[in-house]
């Protein structure tokens, strides 16, 4: 299957936990993310091409926020039986300018990307 990214993806040296913002569930912990969208590793797998309305919780305060909230689309969802976990995939569809500063300050001070 060809691979449709443009942004290269980016870790964090640390996990971030993400919540349903709506039902305030947990979905997981954020395992990668670009500009574009996040994979989030969680114990339940997701239906694809469902929208939901993301909070990722941060560490420290960045840019005056605790947290971003954002909507994304998930775009695939397949189960790692080394970790027993489901990595979900997730498109961004709306963002506001100020949480995508939050995004990039998080890839450049925090991020690597694997070769």
């Amino acid at each position: 299957m060809k691979e449709h990214r443009i942004e290269q993806r980016s870790f964090l040296t640390f996990y971030l936990e993400v919540f349903d913002n709506q039902s305030d569930l947990p979905m997981g912990q954020l395992y990668d993310l670009t500009i574009e969208g996040i994979m989030i590793i969680g114990d339940d797998p997701i239906f694809q091409s469902i929208e939901y309305e993301l909070r990722i919780e941060l560490k420290d305060e960045i840019d005056g926020k605790n947290h971003i909230i954002l909507l994304a689309e998930s775009a695939r969802c397949t189960e790692d039986k080394n970790i027993a976990k489901y990595r979900t995939g997730y498109k961004f569809t709306q963002i506001d300018k100020k949480d995508i500063k939050v995004i990039d300050y998080l890839i450049t001070q925090f991020g690597y990307q694997i070769e």
